[in-house]
């Protein structure tokens, strides 16, 4: 069955959208898709057809990457295993912070500040904290 070019009066094959699926499934850019197929860029983006068979492609190469991750992450490979588990399980690496802070031994900050804006800053939040006069 023949389809026409959106762009010109020449019948489109069929196997033309079929090589546009194909260069889509290994990862080429519209760009490069339209210029193999000697097509506008833009009739990549307006013919429902090509759209169509571009996004069908894209789909296949997705899903053929996924498949190999898989078959890799089965083979062994705990790097993927990882991967994936975060990708798809909703796993993350979580990460246990001792609290070492003794609240019983004093504790004290010391700052060097040149700016009397930010020395009143400062006290007002040293006296929030602590309770103290900021007066004194």
């Amino acid at each position: 069955m023949a389809y026409k070019n959106v762009n010109s009066s020449k019948k489109v094959n069929r196997s033309v959208y079929m090589e546009a699926e194909d260069l889509a499934s290994i990862g080429c850019s519209m760009e490069v898709i339209a210029t193999i197929l000697d097509i506008d860029s833009e009739t990549l983006s307006r013919n429902p057809k090509y759209a169509k068979a571009i996004k069908k492609g894209r789909s296949n190469m997705i899903k053929s990457l996924l498949h190999k991750q898989v078959e890799v992450a089965l083979s062994g490979n705990t790097t993927m295993l990882v991967w994936l588990g975060k990708q798809y399980l909703g796993q993350s690496d979580r990460q246990e912070v001792a609290n070492t802070f003794n609240s019983e031994q004093p504790t004290s900050l010391e700052f060097k500040i040149t700016n009397q804006e930010d020395k009143g800053r400062l006290e007002k939040l040293e006296s929030e904290i602590c309770g103290k006069n900021s007066d004194s």
